[in-house]
């Protein structure tokens, strides 16, 4: 054991299409009971790869999971984490995280949503950077990360969130 990797990714999946939504409605009501084996996952694969600098990454739901599994590792192994890469992924209430936990790995956490997001803006954002990039549809269906715009290996900025998204994250937040 003990890869030679130098680079090591961690990814979660979120749902992938809207076929495989009835399963994953399943996984959802389970959430809460099975983040604590997500934190697990990133300390198996840094115990396997104990030479590696470790990604973690994720879509949507799979995002939140990577987000929260940075968070709630081994505090010792955090400093093997490099990035957690979070795509148009949920926030947290509040009350879930442990911010001392959460400070320790924060910088390392980057938010990537597409300008008119709805999914990324639910909940608090726990990221220590937020990119909001451009895309090639609007609305809900920007969700779809393969619209987005990239530039040879860089994703196409754009400056905020639209307005609609903006009023659709204030909505939510006086519920």
């Amino acid at each position: 054991m003990g890869g030679n990797f130098y680079n090591c990714p961690a990814d979660f999946c979120g749902i992938l299409t809207a076929q495989h939504a009835l399963i994953k409605i399943k996984d959802n009501t389970y959430i809460s009971f099975r983040l604590w084996t997500k934190s697990k996952y990133v300390n198996d694969i840094i115990e396997l790869y104990p030479n590696s600098n470790i990604y973690i990454a994720g879509h949507s739901k799979g995002g939140n999971l990577a987000a929260f599994s940075s968070i709630y590792c081994k505090d010792s192994y955090k400093d093997k984490i490099k990035a957690v890469y979070c795509f148009d992924s949920p926030g947290f209430r509040k009350i879930t995280i442990n911010h001392d936990k959460f400070e320790m790995v924060k910088d390392k956490i980057i938010n990537i949503i597409p300008k008119s997001c709805i999914i990324g803006l639910i909940f608090e954002p726990y990221a220590g950077k937020t990119i909001v990039c451009d895309s090639t549809v609007k609305g809900l269906r920007q969700h779809d990360a393969f619209s987005w715009m990239i530039s040879k290996t860089k994703f196409i900025k754009v400056d905020d969130v639209t307005d609609g998204a903006k009023k659709f994250d204030a909505s939510l937040k006086v519920m």
